[in-house]
């Protein structure tokens, strides 16, 4: 249980037992119906889809009989219907059979009782309370030696904000010869990573990158689809480029025992150059008359990349961490210097993976040759309006690439799930058909067939980051959520931007402090102003909602509700008011939301909700 749940979301039943000493079971029965009943917060929250209970009682000295046994049995309440949770029993020091937690007859003595419960949402009105059963131990056991009694607290009903998290998952898809795109929401964000992996100069320069996860000196899947090899078939469709070097460069991150980081560096080259001069044979490229065409010079820890990396961030310690880079230490103590510094794991997760890479460096001439024979005929380039064209006459005359992009270009999400699976029927072999597929069928609420797809594919695939983060994507969507971070773990670490999706993760986990470190300090969303809003930090939830652009009525609403959490009514009927106007459903959803239940009498709410 997240120190957020056990500081703001315990429901706690201080149980005060007014005790007279006991000798019969019906005397006792008669202090326990005097108990008082003290709710340390006035009603139930859902956390990490979970409802979280403590039951704690304290027994003054000399009350409770040295024979006594009592079963104390909590009972969540809702409608006619109850669900018993498990009981626990107290008992006094001359019981034989040790089954409860003992309670000196001198000293008295105190108990706690710890429940985490899932959430139903029938429990949206719930009650808690407590039967209790008292006996007197003995040598025999009568039925007439048992009192029974039950007591309700005062919580009526259940918090459930923490529930309404937005499925804005980044679910990763290939659109044909273009970048990757992210689907989040409604929205199509074209990217790649947070990585630099191309640039161009007017020089005749043209320079890609290729990533690399740690201690792996091999290229992954996605790398063959990314934007450097993008880039690389772009070049090399054109008759008109001339040639004269390419130059590699790989490169470690700082971290880890020099041999082994010098050996990475060598297998790097070795795997890019592999690549790359595969991408020339296809392209036709037949003589190359410079003997230094192609050149691999040694690198090895990028210590210079790290520094300006460092140099131009605003990572906290930035001062503290440049003094170590640039001192005399030895290279090891460095690291080690680093490993200690309260940065570590942002060092580690953000900017060491930007330095694990092998640079592409293309400079133009005219000193290579395409053979024209062998060299493949440029076909004719359809526009997308001549794509879909051609689609509605007949779909098996496009091809594969015209399919991902008539698919991409397509806003009906049940036709690009029909168009995605006679992708994958023609193209079997294709893993970017199945992901697709899988990113569609989550996008159109058939988790469970893309769950099926993606966990196939991540077993053929191990390697691919785009697989391994949409399958994160299907598992939190089936309430795996420990598996799905560790999946969107896996995915940032070999370069991809899980920021928003690690956010919404830790939200359903109930780790609100973290769910607000992960999401990007620029983001402005339902879901990061929820983060803030169940953190408690409600001026910068604030803040995430009025930068939200075309605001909707639940953000609207979820602006109120920290409205009233903040205790300002202006605030609170202001945003109301605007939900109201936008959804008039609304109306009815505050009057029985217990977010607003201290300011339910007010005329603020009242103005509100008219």
């Amino acid at each position: 249980m997240s120190s957020m749940i056990k500081n703001k979301t315990i429901l706690s039943l201080v149980v005060v037992a007014i005790l007279a000493g006991c000798s019969s079971p019906a005397k006792l029965g008669q202090a326990f119906d005097k108990m008082k009943f003290k709710n340390e917060t006035e009603v139930l929250e859902v956390h990490a889809d979970s409802i979280a209970i403590s039951i704690k009682g304290k027994i003054p000295p000399k009350t409770f009989s040295k024979k006594a046994i009592v079963k104390m049995q909590p009972i969540i309440k809702y409608g006619d219907q109850e669900k018993e949770l498990e009981p626990f029993y107290l008992q006094g020091e001359k019981v034989k059979d040790k089954k409860g937690k003992v309670i000196k007859y001198a000293k008295g003595g105190s108990f706690t009782k710890t429940y985490k419960v899932e959430y139903l949402p029938e429990y949206k009105k719930a009650k808690l309370g407590i039967d209790y059963q008292i006996k007197v131990a003995s040598d025999y056991d009568e039925l007439s030696q048992c009192v029974n009694g039950k007591r309700d607290s005062s919580t009526d009903g259940t918090i459930t904000t923490s529930l309404s998290v937005k499925p804005t998952d980044d679910v990763y898809m290939y659109k044909g010869s273009e970048y990757p795109t992210i689907q989040g929401g409604t929205e199509n964000v074209t990217t790649t990573t947070t990585q630099p992996d191309m640039t161009t100069s007017k020089s005749g320069v043209q320079k890609m990158v290729f990533y690399y996860v740690i201690n792996e000196g091999k290229l992954r899947d996605t790398a063959f689809r990314g934007p450097a090899a993008m880039m690389l078939t772009n070049i090399l469709k054109d008759k008109n480029a001339k040639i004269t070097n390419v130059t590699f460069k790989s490169y470690a991150s700082p971290d880890g025992e020099m041999n082994k980081n010098a050996e990475l560096c060598r297998q790097r080259a070795a795997s890019s150059y592999t690549f790359v001069r595969g991408a020339f044979k296809k392209s036709g490229i037949k003589k190359i008359y410079d003997k230094d065409f192609i050149q691999t010079p040694d690198k090895n820890e990028d210590w210079n990349g790290l520094k300006n990396l460092v140099s131009n961030s605003n990572i906290s310690g930035k001062s503290e961490l440049m003094g170590i880079i640039n001192s005399s230490m030895s290279l090891d103590d460095k690291e080690k210097a680093l490993r200690s510094h309260s940065s570590w794991e942002t060092l580690k997760n953000d900017y060491l993976p930007l330095l694990r890479r092998t640079e592409v460096t293309i400079t133009g001439s005219s000193n290579f040759m395409v053979d024209e024979k062998k060299a493949p005929e440029p076909k004719k380039v359809r526009t997308v309006d001549e794509i879909k064209t051609a689609a509605q006459a007949n779909m098996d005359d496009l091809g594969q690439n015209e399919m991902l992009v008539l698919a991409a270009n397509t806003d009906d999400w049940k036709e690009k799930e029909r168009i995605y699976k006679t992708y994958t029927e023609k193209y079997p072999s294709d893993w970017t058909g199945k992901n697709n597929l899988a990113a569609v069928m989550i996008k159109n609420d058939n988790v469970s067939g893309a769950m099926a797809t993606l966990e196939k594919l991540h077993s053929d695939y191990p390697n691919n980051d785009t697989v391994t983060s949409n399958l994160g994507v299907a598992r939190r969507l089936s309430k795996k959520y420990t598996e799905a971070k560790g999946m969107y773990s896996d995915a940032k670490s070999h370069g991809v931007n899980e920021n928003n999706n690690l956010g919404i993760v830790m939200i359903k986990l109930g780790d609100y402090e973290g769910a607000t470190k992960s999401f990007e300090a620029s983001r402005c969303d339902y879901n990061t102003a929820l983060a803030f809003t169940l953190k408690g930090d409600y001026d910068e939830a604030i803040k995430r909602i009025d930068c939200i652009k075309n605001m909707t009525a639940d953000d609207y609403y979820l602006k109120a509700i920290a409205g009233a959490r903040k205790q300002d009514k202006t605030l609170m009927s202001t945003a109301l008011t605007r939900a109201v106007q936008m959804d008039g459903t609304i109306r009815d959803r505050a009057k029985a939301d217990l977010e607003f239940r201290k300011m339910w009498k007010s005329p603020e709410f009242n103005a509100a909700v008219k």
